[in-house]
C-alpha cells in the first residue's frame, strides 16, 4: 500500500483538476501566476498556472474559464468555488 499521496506537477500554461484527495498539485511560480480553486461540497480542486507576457493580461480570463469549466465538468457549482490567487 502506499501511502505517499500523487504529486501532479503544473508547469506554465497548464491546468490541472482532481476530485481525488490523494491528489496533491505542485508548481513552482517566479514571474508567473497561478490560481488555486476548491469546491467545498463537490471536494473538486484545481490549479492553473500561467505566464503573463511583457506584464500583461495574455490568456488569464482564458485558463481561468477553462479551469472552471474542468471543475463544473467534475461536478462543482460555480457559485461554491473558492479561490486563491497567488
Amino acid at each position: 500500500m502506499n501511502d505517499h499521496p500523487a504529486v501532479k506537477t503544473v508547469i506554465q500554461g497548464e491546468v490541472a483538476i482532481s476530485g481525488d484527495s490523494s491528489v496533491v498539485f505542485a508548481t513552482l511560480l517566479g514571474s508567473c501566476v497561478s490560481v488555486c480553486m476548491f469546491d467545498p461540497l463537490a471536494r473538486v480542486g484545481g490549479i492553473n498556472h500561467f505566464l503573463l507576457p511583457d506584464g500583461g493580461e495574455g490568456h488569464s480570463g482564458t485558463a481561468m474559464r477553462f479551469g472552471v469549466n474542468s471543475m463544473e465538468m467534475e461536478g462543482s457549482k460555480n457559485s461554491l468555488v473558492l479561490g486563491l490567487s497567488v
